[in-house]
């Protein structure tokens, strides 16, 4: 990552009200039912966690837009078994032309199993964000 993009992710964790919780907006571009229902239980996952806050406000924040379809579209035997998901992460700020990447997935889950992929990425978005807090640390001598 580039100086200019980590002095943008330095200003977002700091307007996070100094560490306490990062503002998280999950975009809801899912297409099929059991992609809805992960959606539904992402955004559950961040409520849920200490430290991520829910946003729907334009304010700084972390945008996690999870896309989805149905994985067997079009088989009238197994949809709405499972969903293809892609996971983008980027930094959203109205200061900010345009948003900046950071991370994104792709993955495949099951209507069995969406709690668990849910978790993994709240997990994946909470790793992210350690990760660049402490790159962004002063090293010690």
């Amino acid at each position: 990552m580039g100086k200019v993009k980590f002095v943008f992710v330095f200003l977002l964790v700091l307007n996070s009200e100094i560490f306490s919780q990062v503002a998280v907006e999950v975009v809801d571009n899912a297409e099929d039912m059991v992609g809805q229902r992960l959606v539904f239980k992402v955004k559950e996952e961040f409520a849920n966690s200490s430290m991520f806050r829910l946003t729907y406000k334009d304010e700084s924040r972390v945008q996690v837009i999870i896309l989805t379809m149905d994985r067997f579209k079009g088989n009238s035997f197994q949809e709405n078994l499972s969903t293809m998901y892609a996971v983008i992460w980027v930094i959203k700020d109205e200061k900010l032309v345009l948003p900046i990447y950071l991370n994104s997935t792709i993955g495949f889950a099951g209507s069995w199993v969406l709690d668990e992929t849910a978790e993994s990425i709240v997990a994946n978005t909470e790793k992210l964000i350690s990760t660049i807090v402490k790159l962004l640390q002063p090293k010690e001598d």
